[in-house]
């Protein structure tokens, strides 16, 4: 996974920080969101360990050095697979938000969300699975800024025909 750090103003290159989980695959880098200018930096996506095990990693960094503070590898509720794919930080209590699909054994049951502090210490976990159990939310998914303190996910969720549709949750986004 390689975050870089570029000028607005000059297009000049600032830093590059490169991550590396060990495993033989790719480590992909799938979304970046940033506090304040020079403040807080943080990047997640996917990686595979030396061992072959794959995982969410999420990184934070010093937006100004390219520094790397942590790395964490979150995981969902009842032991599921976590793959983020969307992240933002809310403007409350610096609290940063990571959603993705989640599933065991390569089958997905639902999309997943870890609020975490800006050290990386996960505050609370979130899980919905639809109507019907649960089935590929990976499409389209996207969560959105805290808007008063809540926090909203949009994704696809399969009806009880078996038919994709729109499904949103909003979660309170504060600390429990």
């Amino acid at each position: 996974m390689v975050t870089i750090a570029y000028s607005v103003a000059t297009s000049a290159q600032l830093w590059v920080n490169r991550y590396d989980a060990g495993g033989k695959s790719n480590d992909q880098g799938l979304s970046i969101a940033s506090f304040e200018t020079g403040g807080a930096l943080f990047a997640t996506g996917r990686s595979v360990s030396a061992a072959g095990r794959p995982s969410d990693t999420t990184i934070g960094y010093n937006a100004r050095t390219g520094k790397r503070v942590w790395v964490r590898h979150f995981t969902a509720l009842n032991g599921f697979s976590f793959n983020p794919v969307a992240m933002v930080l809310g403007p409350l209590m610096a609290i940063g938000y990571v959603a993705g699909d989640i599933g065991r054994n390569s089958h997905e049951v639902g999309f997943g969300t870890v609020a975490f502090f800006f050290d990386g210490s996960v505050v609370w976990r979130g899980h919905y699975a639809g109507p019907v159990g649960g089935n590929s939310f990976r499409h389209g998914l996207a969560i959105g800024p805290q808007t008063g303190g809540t926090l909203y996910e949009t994704g696809a969720s399969n009806s009880s025909g078996g038919v994709p549709d729109f499904a949103t949750v909003a979660y309170v986004a504060r600390p429990h």
